[in-house]
């Protein structure tokens, strides 16, 4: 194992400047049954940009068309 005095530069590693919010874990449950039972595409990440929007304040995502 590395000694910690090799890598003094793990310390000043930089941290975001957002508050790090959790998941809800049954809307990435959802997200994951949905590849599962092999839902299209499109669906899956609109899912997934939804919930995204819901845990981001102000962020908006976009999906281009086909």
């Amino acid at each position: 194992m590395a000694n910690a005095k090799a890598l003094p530069n793990l310390q000043a590693l930089p941290t975001s400047p957002f508050p790090v919010k959790s998941l809800s874990s049954e809307a990435v449950f959802d997200a994951l049954k949905m590849i599962l039972i092999g839902a299209p595409l499109n669906d899956i990440l609109r899912s997934v940009a939804l919930l995204i929007e819901a845990q981001t304040e102000g962020a908006v995502c976009s999906l281009p068309t086909a």
